[in-house]
């Protein structure tokens, strides 16, 4: 005999609530990038699709147990022909938005004093049963190439 329930019951993903996160961590991630930086600051937008290309490839890795390493998280050449970029993943169980803004804050990406500097953001949270998420957020640093 088991003091444990012969069947475990998990809540199935909310992956709505997901969808909401995703969009309201990406804007919170701006606005704290502005407020960091205390002047304009821009985001390109097309880069944020290849950066959350490769964040899917990455939690698709970490659930086949692969090495981060097996992804390709190359940005294609037509970008890193005409942009020098510093860039980075990061990962996280969801607890609360400000434990991931100090996070990123404490990377220090947004200190590029580059008058042209623009920054790349892609985030993507993935749901799993009784209301775990999986975040993901990768930041990169664009200056024109001279």
């Amino acid at each position: 005999m088991s003091i444990q329930e012969e069947r475990l019951n998990y809540s199935p993903p909310n992956h709505g609530y997901a969808k909401r996160l995703q969009s309201d961590l990406k804007d919170s991630i701006k606005d704290s990038m502005r407020g960091w930086r205390r002047g304009a600051t821009s985001f390109r937008s097309d880069i944020g699709v290849q950066l959350t290309l490769i964040v899917e490839k990455l939690e698709q890795t970490r659930l086949e147990d692969r090495p981060p390493s097996s992804v390709d998280s190359n940005l294609p050449e037509s970008i890193t022909k005409m942009w020098t970029v510093f860039g980075f993943s990061l990962h996280f169980p969801f607890t609360n938005v400000e434990e991931i803004l100090s996070r990123i804050e404490s990377t220090e990406i947004h200190r590029n004093k580059n008058p042209q500097v623009e920054f790349g953001i892609g985030v993507r949270v993935f749901a799993y049963p009784s209301g775990l998420l999986s975040v993901w957020v990768f930041l990169c640093s664009l200056v024109p190439s001279a």
